[in-house]
């Protein structure tokens, strides 16, 4: 049973976790294969998603689902709310035969597998297999930075319907369909200050004259010291507000 003081004092961004007939109770719906496919048709012809899939139709991906679902909005608040999590997204996987998987990936983000039909065989690894420089490069999302990984060693673990996995943030992992296969990834993007206020801190910075003006040939001494405290300023004011907005 899953217990979230204990989740978050033991495994939370350390090691993952199987969590037997959680998944339905932690998504507080169940998606069969017709709904599935029904909202990978949807996420299709939208623009506010993405689908991939294998050519010859044994996979079907769909990146934040939850953008062509209301039920999976409403399931995404639910989560926020209990865990104390920030926009909640979902992941929608779909396979119709045995032996497919989207490759042996690690993400930017803690993620939690809720298996709705059929079975799939997941190896996960730690996130200490993620040197700093590849966790660098996904947290910055550096262009043409692809998170592919070897495959970890160690046991697989069978997930079955109802049945849920935490796959901590940086962890390589992969997910081999055993056969039909619905499964609903919820995921937190981890944030960093950089995400959260760089646009907040160049905007601030563009108020100011000494930002925005042209560089001269020659930077006067002087200037390096004045950009520094016109930076420090802005950053201090940039945070000051964002702590503000966290209390209202």
């Amino acid at each position: 049973m899953f217990d979230k003081a204990e989740f978050y004092r033991l495994f939370w961004r350390r090691s993952s976790v199987v969590y037997r007939g959680e998944a339905f109770r932690m998504l507080n719906l169940r998606l069969g294969s017709e709904d599935a496919m029904a909202l990978a048709a949807v996420a299709r012809t939208a623009s506010i998603t993405s689908v991939v899939g294998r050519a010859d139709g044994g996979m079907t991906f769909v990146n934040q689902v939850q953008r062509v679902s209301p039920r999976l909005r409403d399931a995404a608040r639910t989560l926020d709310a209990e865990l104390g999590w920030r926009s909640t997204t979902f992941d929608l996987s779909v396979s119709t035969t045995a032996g497919v998987g989207i490759g042996c990936h690690f993400d930017h983000s803690d993620n939690l597998v809720l298996q709705q039909e059929g079975a799939k065989l997941w190896r996960v690894g730690s996130p200490e297999d993620t040197g700093n420089d590849a966790r660098r490069a996904r947290m910055l999302e550096v262009h043409d930075f692809v998170p592919t990984t070897p495959a970890p060693g160690g046991d697989a673990v069978l997930l079955a319907a109802g049945d849920m996995l935490y796959v901590p943030l940086f962890a390589p992992h992969e997910g081999i369909a055993k056969g039909p296969s619905v499964s609903v990834s919820a995921s937190f993007n981890a944030e960093s200050p950089a995400s959260l206020l760089g646009h907040a801190l160049m905007s601030e910075l563009s108020r100011a004259t000494v930002w925005w003006s042209p560089l001269p040939l020659d930077i006067p001494e002087d200037q390096g010291d004045l950009v520094e405290q016109v930076v420090t300023r802005a950053a201090r004011r940039v945070i000051a507000e964002n702590l503000r907005s966290d209390r209202r």
